[in-house]
């Protein structure tokens, strides 16, 4: 967890002044977190972070299904920093 954590801190540090970086790069670090946090699971058989990792991938998952601006037409995530959308 603390590794995932240090990761991210210093990959956000430094995409956000990459000029390609947008929400492409951001699913790459996620999908990087989540398949160390569910190897690290089932490598050590850690029952509890396994069903953590399943809880928020529910609740990610009914987040973007909530949130209106889901739809290309009304786009509310601003990426604007890494120049993409």
């Amino acid at each position: 967890m603390l590794a995932t954590t240090a990761i991210n801190i210093v990959a956000v540090s430094l995409l956000v002044f990459a000029p390609w970086s947008n929400w492409r790069t951001g699913l790459a670090l996620n999908l990087v977190d989540n398949c160390l946090l569910v190897g690290f699971a089932l490598v050590r058989r850690d029952e509890l972070l396994g069903r953590f990792v399943i809880f928020g991938l529910a609740v990610g998952i009914t987040e973007l299904a909530a949130m209106p601006g889901w739809s290309i037409t009304r786009a509310t995530l601003d990426y604007s920093v890494g120049g993409g959308r």
